[in-house]
């Protein structure tokens, strides 16, 4: 388990780096001097390079070795970080991020390693620790961000601490952790993966320019129509490659369609909202009419009983399936997220209403993203798990970066009468979205197909994260 320990380091500053940007977004547009719908794209960007990183750096780590790709994604997370702290400008800023999205491969990687070095029983626990180490440090980086404001003398002072944490995290990856020592015989579909990055471009800058351009505008169509030539090319092109960078045949599978499915959508409300919310709480109430006021050093603080109550979803899920059944509370999961978004949408006007929907939504949302996964590894076979896990990850960010993109057009379509300030209805429509996703994935959970014959759920179970 020596390996598990020196990784946990990782994850815990991964875990803050991310924490920590959540609570800064206001402050970033602050700082930038930009409106709450250009400040999605800080969340838009990174969740899009994160759906091209995470697959083509794991597919290159089973290929080259995963603690060689450990070494990239570490590098490219460390760098963004870097250029996130010293970014003179907006656009800076959106590249640092783009770098910075590295470190959403970390952790599959780290899986690949832990699984290759480790006996099965003692690999499920060190994953299990691993997850328990990401959450555990988004939490701390709430709360780090808000002291940080609080004891230094601005934003920049405040970024440059984690950048210095990501660069003295490097030396774990280069020399302290060992290569994986099986290796997969295949290519790299590099044709694939450039179709999937030229495609979200082009659909994400139509969506995220479309209020601005016109819906009907010559540019706002011609980006829908090549992204739709794009998509239409990515499968078919995925379909007919052996060695595809997303294998989209998976997506047929009856058994497993609906929950990828499920997936995007948890991940378009838990992703892409997040600007939203951290901007609707900071947006102050006497000059606005709506928001919380919350400053940024107290921000962390305000969120932390929702990852508090994330944390406590995900250590019940297991147990709860267990008395109920695993299918019952993949569902019960998603409707309490549901339910959290619709009682932020009807209630919102002072922090404790605010506080009761968010600690709702956390605690479904928390169960939600350690059942769905454990959903699906359930109905893949030994050999799909791999595969099948990757693919839930890409349509995740790739759902959240969607939904960012199209919770900006409507943060910028919906806006206070001769301003740019988006208007407390903007916000009310982007809550009411999430809760339909939300709700959308519950009713999609009821019709998944069940366990493959012969090969019994509990075998594949992901640890609990109470236990890590």
């Amino acid at each position: 388990m020596k390996v598990v320990g020196l990784l946990v380091g990782v994850e815990l500053v991964s875990g803050i780096v991310q924490g920590m940007m959540a609570t800064l977004t206001p402050a970033l547009g602050a700082h930038y001097d930009v409106s709450a719908s250009a400040l999605t794209w800080v969340n838009t960007l990174f969740y899009v390079s994160a759906a091209i990183w995470v697959p083509l750096l794991g597919r290159l780590g089973d290929i080259h070795g995963h603690r060689r790709l450990l070494r990239v994604a570490a590098t490219l997370f460390a760098v963004g970080t870097v250029a996130v702290a010293m970014a003179p400008g907006f656009g800076t800023l959106l590249a640092g991020r783009v770098l910075q999205a590295g470190l959403l491969a970390l952790l599959p990687l780290e899986m690949a390693l832990v699984r290759d070095q480790l006996e099965p029983a003692q690999a499920r626990a060190g994953i299990g620790i691993l997850i328990g180490a990401l959450t555990t440090g988004v939490s701390l980086g709430l709360v780090v961000a808000s002291e940080l404001s609080r004891a230094l003398d601005g934003l920049t002072q405040v970024l440059w601490v984690p950048a210095v944490a990501t660069v003295l995290v490097l030396a774990v990856p280069f020399f302290f952790v060992p290569e994986s020592t099986r290796r997969a015989k295949a290519g790299i579909d590099w044709a694939g993966t450039a179709a999937l990055c030229l495609f979200l471009i082009a659909l994400l800058l139509g969506v995220g320019r479309g209020p601005a351009w016109g819906w009907g505008s010559a540019r706002t169509i011609g980006l829908f129509v090549l992204a739709a030539a794009l998509l239409a090319f990515f499968v078919k092109h995925e379909r007919g490659t052996p060695e595809p960078a997303v294998d989209v045949r998976r997506l047929g599978q009856p058994r497993m369609l609906v929950l990828f499915l499920a997936a995007a959508l948890i991940g378009a409300a838990s992703f892409g909202s997040q600007t939203a919310l951290i901007t609707f709480v900071a947006s102050p109430p006497k000059q606005l009419g709506y928001g919380l006021g919350i400053s940024t050093d107290q921000l962390g603080w305000y969120m932390l009983p929702t990852g508090i109550a994330a944390l406590v979803g995900a250590a019940l899920m297991n147990r709860v399936g267990r008395t109920v059944g695993h299918r019952a509370t993949l569902f019960g999961s998603l409707a309490v997220t549901a339910a959290g978004f619709a009682v932020l949408a009807v209630w919102h006007d002072t922090r404790p209403e605010y506080l009761i929907g968010t600690i709702v939504m956390g605690v479904g949302n928390g169960a939600a993203i350690a059942a769905l996964p454990a959903a699906i590894l359930e109905r893949s076979t030994e050999t799909e798990s791999g595969i099948n896990a990757g693919l839930y990850n890409t349509l995740r960010t790739v759902g959240g970066s969607i939904a960012g993109a199209i919770f900006a057009a409507v943060l910028s379509s919906m806006v206070l009468t001769g301003s740019a300030v988006p208007s407390e209805s903007a916000y009310v429509v982007v809550l009411w979205l999430c809760a339909a996703a939300c709700l959308l994935a519950a009713c999609l959970t009821l019709v998944a197909g069940r366990t493959p014959a012969g090969e019994p759920a509990a075998s594949r179970a992901l640890p609990e994260p109470a236990t890590a």
